[in-house]
C-alpha cells in the first residue's frame, strides 16, 4: 500500500479569470489552461479572507490543457469546456503542515585543487588524478575516471592546465575542469572541477526519460613526487527548489494517480499533454514557487469491512514570471483559510509574493 500519494498543480504564467468558473452550467468553464483556483466545499470559487468556519473541505484545481463539448439536457451544445483537475478534499480538521518555497536555482558541485609553493612538480614524474562519481554505479563498484600526466615542467600552473586539457578532451567526463589562476610558469597552480548539468550528452524536456540528477564526485591527486596541495569539495551541490525538471518529474510520477494510466491499452503510450514550462519548447523557462498541503483522507478497504486515514500531499506549483505571479491570488485566499485551522497554528506563507 501507498504511504503517500500526491498530487500536483502546475500553474502558468497567465492573467487571473475575473469572476471565473470551474463547473460549466449553460455555458462553458471560464478556468484557463494553468490557472489554479481555490473551492469551497461545492467546488465554487472561495472568496479570500474566508475560514474554515465559511468552507470545509476545500479542494485546488487546475485548467488542463483539454477541451470537450457536450449537449446538456435541454439541448443546447456547449463547446470548448476545459477539463479540470481537482484534488483530494482538504478536511481542515486532518492538515498536517503547510508550507511554501520561493524559487531556487540548482547549483552544481564544485571541487578545487590548490598546488601551493611548497608543491614542486618533478620534471618527467607521472602524475594521476582520480575523479569518483557518486551518483552513478557500475558492477562491482563506482564509476571512475583516472587522468595521467607526465610533467614536462616544473611548474604547478603547467600541471593545472595539463590536466584541466586531459578533463574537457574526454566525452565521457562528467565535470567541466577550468585552470583559473593558473599560467604556464606559474608556481601557484589551481585546478578546479565543477559538476555538469544533466543529461549534458541530449537534449532535455519534458518527454526525457531520464529523471533530473546531478553530478556527485570526490577528487584525488596521486604521484610518488608528491608536494602540498588539497583537493576540497568549496561547492555543495543543491538540487534547487521549484526548477522545471523537478516539476517534470513530480508531474510524471503523479500522472497516473492523477489521471488514470496511460500505456495499458495503447502503444507506444499516449499520454496527456505536459503541463510543466520546459526549457526546450517552451518560453520562458519554467520557474515555480512551492506550496504544500500535508492533510489526511478516509480510506476504505476494497471489501468495504474498515476504514482509517491515508496521508496525502497537495502540490502546488506557481509560476515566478513577471506577467502574471498567480501565487499571490492563491495565497489570499489558502493562508486566511489555513490560519483558521485550529490544530494547525500556522502563519501566513509570505516569503513567495
Amino acid at each position: 500500500m501507498l504511504n503517500r500519494v500526491n498530487k500536483v498543480f502546475i500553474g502558468k504564467n497567465i492573467s487571473r479569470t475575473a469572476n471565473v468558473t470551474v463547473i460549466p452550467t449553460t455555458t462553458a468553464n471560464t478556468i484557463a489552461q494553468g490557472e489554479i483556483v481555490v473551492l469551497d466545499q461545492n467546488k465554487k470559487p472561495l472568496a479570500a479572507g474566508a475560514t474554515i468556519a465559511d468552507a470545509n473541505p476545500i479542494y485546488i484545481a487546475e485548467g488542463l490543457p483539454d477541451t470537450y463539448n457536450i449537449v446538456n439536457t435541454a439541448g443546447t451544445s456547449i463547446t470548448g469546456i476545459r477539463k479540470v483537475l481537482y484534488s483530494d478534499p482538504i478536511d481542515g480538521n486532518r492538515i498536517r503542515a503547510f508550507s511554501g518555497r520561493p524559487y531556487s536555482a540548482s547549483i552544481e558541485e564544485v571541487w578545487t585543487i590548490t598546488m601551493t609553493t611548497n608543491f614542486t612538480p618533478v620534471v618527467g614524474a607521472l602524475y594521476k588524478l582520480r575523479i569518483v562519481y557518486g551518483d552513478t554505479f557500475e558492477k562491482p563498484g563506482q564509476v571512475t575516471s583516472t587522468y595521467y600526466y607526465n610533467a614536462l615542467t616544473a611548474f604547478t600552473g603547467d600541471l593545472a592546465i595539463a590536466f584541466s586539457a586531459l578533463i574537457n578532451a574526454d566525452v565521457n567526463s562528467r565535470v567541466i575542469a577550468t585552470s583559473t589562476g593558473s599560467s604556464a610558469g606559474n608556481q601557484n597552480g589551481t585546478l578546479i572541477l565543477t559538476g555538469k548539468v544533466l543529461p549534458f550528452d541530449r537534449t532535455d524536456s519534458n518527454a526525457a526519460i531520464d529523471i533530473y540528477q546531478q553530478v556527485n564526485f570526490k577528487v584525488a591527486l596521486f604521484s610518488n613526487n608528491f608536494g602540498t596541495s588539497t583537493c576540497t569539495m568549496t561547492t555543495r551541490p543543491t538540487p534547487g527548489q521549484g526548477i522545471w525538471q523537478r516539476v517534470r518529474d513530480d508531474e510524471k510520477l503523479s500522472m497516473s494517480n492523477q489521471r488514470g494510466p496511460t500505456n495499458y491499452t495503447w502503444f507506444p503510450a499516449i499520454v496527456p499533454a505536459w503541463r510543466t514550462q520546459d526549457g526546450v519548447i517552451n518560453s520562458p523557462v519554467g520557474t515555480y514557487n512551492v506550496i504544500n498541503i500535508e492533510h489526511e483522507v478516509d480510506f476504505l478497504s476494497s471489501d468495504s469491512q474498515y476504514r482509517r486515514q491515508q496521508p496525502k500531499m497537495t502540490t502546488i506549483y506557481m509560476f515566478t514570471g513577471a506577467e502574471a505571479n498567480q501565487t499571490k491570488d492563491v495565497l489570499a485566499v489558502l493562508n486566511p483559510w489555513m490560519a483558521s485551522v485550529d490544530n494547525l497554528n500556522t502563519v501566513a506563507i509570505s516569503n513567495l509574493i
